[in-house]
């Protein structure tokens, strides 16, 4: 980050909404992940035996840590953007290496 007394926002009211609309959708992931593991949860402590939700859990647990990965890589993304936000040097070199 640069000096704070006389720094200016280089991101632009569009890479802001871009930011928002990012937030959104890792917030919808957010809950689908939270529906299936409560869904799960209510399968296993439900009449069902144990042993046939394995496949599912497992499944479901190698989802979540790939669906994790790619939302921890988001908001990675975001908090640099948002915390170099009057660093326009910084956000080109970021955006270049992640393709953008």
């Amino acid at each position: 980050m640069t000096d704070q007394k006389n720094s200016e926002i280089v991101l632009t009211v569009n890479d802001l909404k871009k930011k928002g609309e990012q937030l959104a959708k890792s917030l919808v992931q957010i809950e689908a992940m939270k529906n299936q593991a409560n869904l799960l949860m209510l399968a296993y402590h439900s009449e069902v035996d144990p042993v046939l939700l394995i496949k599912p859990l497992m499944k479901f647990c190698s989802q979540l840590y790939d669906q994790a990965e790619i939302l921890e890589d988001d908001l990675n993304s975001i908090a640099f953007d948002l915390l170099e936000c009057d660093n326009q040097t910084e956000i080109e070199a970021h955006r270049k290496s992640r393709g953008e």
